[in-house]
């Protein structure tokens, strides 16, 4: 009999703590907006530092030259698309990961890479001058990597990296 009325108690006891825990955040909300929106801002910023700070991390180890980890963080923000707070980050690890894989002639995973870059945001014309030159630097898919390149260097011809592959790839046409 004793433990069902201390049971009892203990149940009272938490509705009562969870009522009163509603009844603050009900009167925070209506009446100190304030509080409402630097708890917000604090909590943005606390998701975005610990991001930013995985991305500096990330950048340091891919200049010294460990892939792996990057593509580890891009498989780990997979979820984040185009117009996510964290997207600039992910974004440039994409670019800074295209140009060492350039620099280092792996062609197929910059094809794979720059597709998967493509795909978040189609009309990124710095991940579409990566695509068509890693297809031109593959030998099955070399006709579509310069049509491809000429094509959107047509389109968009003030792109730094779209330039250099470009010239690189039709010399006589510059």
């Amino acid at each position: 009999m004793r433990i069902k009325t201390n049971i009892k108690k203990t149940w009272n006891a938490f509705f009562i703590i969870t009522a009163l825990i509603c009844l603050i955040v009900l009167y925070l909300s209506s009446n100190h907006k304030q509080i409402i929106n630097n708890a917000g801002i604090y909590t943005i910023d606390k998701y975005i530092k610990t991001h930013k700070s995985l991305y500096d991390s990330t950048l340091k180890e891919l200049k010294t030259g460990s892939l792996e980890s990057t593509t580890d963080v891009l498989n780990k923000w997979e979820g984040f698309k185009k117009g996510d707070r964290i997207y600039p980050f992910k974004r440039d690890l994409m670019l800074n990961l295209s140009l060492e894989l350039y620099k280092l002639r792996k062609y197929n995973d910059l094809a794979v890479l720059t597709k998967k870059w493509r795909a978040l945001d189609e009309r990124d014309v710095t991940a579409m001058a990566f695509y068509y030159e890693a297809l031109r630097n593959i030998k099955k898919k070399y006709e579509k990597g310069i049509i491809g390149l000429i094509n959107t260097y047509e389109k968009f011809p003030k792109n730094t990296y779209l330039k250099k592959f470009y010239r690189t790839a039709l010399p006589d046409e510059t």
